[in-house]
């Protein structure tokens, strides 16, 4: 079970938010009041927003696939 920390979304972006990366099922750009980021959505139904962008969210995905433990796909 790899996980990672990314910035919180919004005015709380200097908080870290822990992420089962395993768990992520899709993810896609979000935005609110001006600020731009990632919605994980992640396979109990919750979502997760992150300041990332969808970019860099995909190269942590695929980091850790790298490491033989894929990401399940939607």
């Amino acid at each position: 079970m790899k996980t990672h920390l990314f910035s919180a979304f919004g005015t709380s972006y200097k908080k870290a938010v822990g992420v089962v990366l395993s768990r992520v099922v899709f993810f896609e750009p979000c935005s609110s009041l001006g600020r731009t980021g990632t919605e994980l959505h992640m396979d109990d139904g919750s979502e997760v927003m992150v300041n990332e962008t969808v970019d860099q969210v995909q190269q942590v995905l695929n980091a850790q696939e790298v490491s033989n433990e894929p990401v399940s796909q939607a």
